[in-house]
């Protein structure tokens, strides 16, 4: 089976963060240049209002940052609805 081959001028390959060193290293040695870019992912999560009451109580559009122990990602909360208040 012949592989086709694409001339581009831009490409987008996203890798994960495990992935990420091996491939600049590839790209690296065919002599291609590199841009990385932070990405926000968004991830809807409902609970029983409970869960979060103490903060949601005084506050009622909390942010809450945590910082992953393997890769050191910043993950954090947006759009509090607790109750479903409007």
């Amino acid at each position: 089976m012949k592989i086709p081959i694409m001339m581009v001028e831009n490409a987008l390959f996203p890798q994960g963060a495990v992935e990420v060193n091996g491939w600049k290293m590839s790209v690296k040695d065919l002599g291609i240049p590199t841009n990385s870019n932070r990405v926000d992912i968004g991830v809807r999560v409902e609970l029983p209002a409970g869960i979060f009451a103490n903060l949601t109580d005084e506050l009622y559009e909390s942010k809450i940052v945590y910082r992953t122990s393997k890769f050191e990602d910043l993950v954090r909360t947006f759009c509090m609805n607790p109750k479903r208040r409007s």
